[in-house]
């Protein structure tokens, strides 16, 4: 009797998570696709030259915005709301910032690069002059709002339900084939969705995860600037192109691994206290 109630509990479960990511599918390309066709159609009465791709891309950022902001508004209920910025410290924000970039960007970029760049060639990512509307979307927009949407939102719903592991790891692989463009898009992305995972878990307060967000979206769009300007140290480029994969520069990598074993010690040694309030 006892094994066919766990059989109906989990099977309740896995329904629920079910109906969660149909509804998260279903909010964002319905929002999505409106978004699609009023900016088409306010393009064309402008006499605007607007590219699919930059169609694409800006309307997927609202479809990305308006998902977000309805799963951040029934995630929670009361107990936590955005209103809630008690105890968030700025510069306690900024200490995440660069060992999410060790981590995210030059370590595991520079991993998967020398793990499968030989044997899983791809093609290598066209360089775009970035726009000031791109950055600004993409450096301060989508962090917001993807943080908002998968470690705020979406974690939530499904934590009702499931273990903050479980709950953690769907939205990073929901988090990552959004992303997904090559195996390296896919695996940076899946470390930047557990290592901001972590920090909201730890803190308490998304403040933390999306200022690690901006920063690495941040160090991302600079060191596309720098590739695209040639710039090098001792002779080598900070950041090269390997059979399509990101290669950072050996000192940024030893650097990286430095940076990130001295918070990991620091960490461990502090217990993963949480930060703020």
């Amino acid at each position: 009797m006892s094994e066919k109630k766990n059989e109906i509990s989990l099977l309740k479960k896995v329904l629920y998570l079910v109906g969660v990511l149909l509804l998260f599918g279903l909010l964002l390309l319905l929002s999505t696709g409106i978004a699609q066709l009023v900016i088409a159609v306010i393009g064309k009465q402008m006499n605007l030259e607007i590219t699919d791709e930059e169609l694409f891309s800006i309307s997927g950022s609202f479809g990305i915005i308006i998902t977000s902001t309805l799963y951040a508004i029934h995630a929670k209920g009361k107990k936590h709301t955005l209103s809630k910025l008690k105890g968030f410290h700025i510069l306690a924000g900024i200490s995440y910032i660069l060992p999410s970039i060790c981590i995210c960007k030059i370590l595991i970029e520079s991993l998967s690069a020398i793990l499968f760049a030989k044997i899983l060639p791809v093609s290598p990512v066209q360089s775009v002059h970035l726009t000031w509307i791109d950055v600004f979307m993409g450096i301060i927009i989508s962090p917001i709002f993807e943080e908002l949407l998968f470690r705020f939102g979406l974690y939530h719903l499904i934590n009702r339900k499931f273990s903050k592991k479980v709950s953690m790891v769907v939205c990073t692989i929901l988090f990552s084939v959004l992303h997904l463009y090559n195996i390296q898009g896919f695996l940076s992305c899946f470390g930047a969705g557990i290592v901001f995972s972590l920090i909201y878990i730890k803190t308490g307060h998304i403040g933390y995860s999306i200022l690690a967000h901006i920063g690495c979206n941040a160090f991302s769009a600079i060191m596309n600037v720098l590739e695209n300007s040639n710039v090098k140290l001792f002779n080598i480029p900070l950041q090269y192109e390997m059979n399509g994969y990101n290669m950072f520069h050996p000192m940024f990598i030893v650097a990286a691994m430095l940076i990130v074993g001295i918070y990991l010690r620091g960490s461990l040694k502090n217990g993963f206290s949480r930060t703020g309030s």
